[in-house]
């Protein structure tokens, strides 16, 4: 039997990830894309507040250090269009991930591991024994850690690549 470990659980279909969506202030993780964007669409005011009056101040936040300047006109389009009211689904989630209201991430680690996926259910690992449980954490399983990412996108930079190819060419 294949065993399968995750590291978190999806706060909206209680299954197992270690890829998905989490808002900074750790109240949310979700795993699936249409949920993301149904959360973030109800937080979109929360979101907007946080872009500052001159857009162009955030050419200096961390998370858009490393865009280039075709990055830069998507956003900033991205940007006028939420404040007229007709971004998309996308648009709103690269606004919201680089005013730092969510992250994309992925566990990798074993160490990362608080859950088992047991017969459909999903158990804490703590629940195991201390030898088993050890075993959990210091990687014997490792290879049956189930990293596939929720959607077709394999890391934050595929996925906002992706997006933002979408943008530049429409």
């Amino acid at each position: 039997m294949k065993r399968k470990f995750y590291a978190r659980v999806c706060d909206y279909t209680n299954k197992g990830m270690n890829t998905g969506y989490v808002f900074v202030d750790d109240s949310t993780m979700i795993d699936d894309d249409t949920l993301f964007h149904k959360e973030i669409r109800k937080d979109r005011k929360a979101i907007l507040e946080l872009v500052p009056d001159d857009i162009e101040d955030i050419r200096e936040y961390d998370d858009a250090t490393n865009y280039t300047e075709e990055e830069f006109t998507a956003l900033f389009k991205a940007i006028k269009d939420a404040k007229q009211n007709k971004e998309t689904d996308e648009q709103l989630s690269e606004i919201s991930y680089v005013v730092g209201y969510h992250y994309w991430t992925e566990w990798e680690c074993s160490s990362d591991t608080q859950w088992e996926e047991v017969d459909g259910k999903l158990i804490s690992i703590e629940e195991h024994s201390e030898e088993e449980y050890d075993k959990i954490i210091n990687g014997e399983y490792e290879e049956d850690f189930d990293a596939t990412p929720p959607t077709s996108e394999a890391s934050l930079g595929t996925h906002y690549q992706e997006y933002l190819s979408k943008l530049t060419t429409n």
